[in-house]
């Protein structure tokens, strides 16, 4: 199904839409899960990713990107546009991370009990 939207408000239900499974993710480990919407360059999606499972890196070439940590524990390394130096941030429910359009990072989900859930938001 698609998400429902009003344009008086932009009103966006990610809950009422299809939610995808992905297996090892960009090289990554475990499983992932996502519902997605997106309108002209924008794109927001309310991921799950499952305990001890790691999304691999992932390359913001031409978007800048904010994650909303909503539930869980996690760590996000940010790896700076033609570098080999990484940022590692320890996120939990609440915490948001800016990646800037040129960076890459990768996703994990430290813990071994509950998933990690959090929205991202992409913007040109």
């Amino acid at each position: 199904s698609n998400g429902v939207i009003r344009f008086d408000k932009m009103k966006i239900e990610l809950s009422e839409m299809d939610t995808y499974a992905f297996d090892n993710f960009l090289g990554g480990e475990g499983s992932y899960y996502r519902a997605m919407f997106s309108y002209e360059s924008n794109i927001i999606f309310k991921g799950f990713l499952n305990p001890s499972s790691k999304i691999g890196m992932i390359s913001r070439d031409d978007r800048n990107e904010v994650i909303i940590i909503l539930k869980g524990n996690g760590l996000i390394r940010e790896k700076e546009a033609d570098s080999d130096n990484l940022s590692v941030y320890n996120v939990s429910a609440g915490d948001s991370v800016y990646i800037p359009k040129g960076q890459s990072y990768d996703v994990q989900n430290t813990s071994q009990e509950d998933s990690l859930i959090f929205y991202s938001v992409l913007c040109k």
